[in-house]
């Protein structure tokens, strides 16, 4: 393992432990981490949201949260990373989201 690697796994450990601390604070909203292209870190809202196990969502990729018809779009946008960079591909940065639960049910 490089020393890069060493140094970006504490960092992104870090963020994650300042998110969970703040998360429980947070009753109403939805909080998820992905790295590459699995989930790192979910807070327990998103699973009453979705309802969706913590195992369950902890082995799904981020975009497989997304309505089926939006996956694509939320995998690409997911994959290039950062807003400017969003931008810089002529996408837009504020967008919708809808989720489609494990029920079939579908939150816009």
């Amino acid at each position: 393992m490089s020393v890069k690697h060493v140094y970006v796994q504490k960092k992104l450990k870090d963020r994650v432990k300042r998110v969970s601390m703040l998360s429980p604070r947070l009753a109403q909203a939805a909080i998820f981490i992905y790295q590459v292209n699995s989930l790192f870190y979910i807070n327990p809202v998103l699973g009453q949201i979705t309802g969706y196990t913590h195992d369950e969502l902890m082995g799904m990729k981020f975009w497989e949260l997304a309505h089926s018809d939006d996956q694509e779009l939320i995998r690409l946008r997911g994959w290039r990373g950062k807003e400017a960079n969003l931008c810089h591909h002529g996408m837009n940065s504020d967008f919708s989201l809808r989720i489609e639960k494990n029920s079939g049910w579908i939150l816009l």
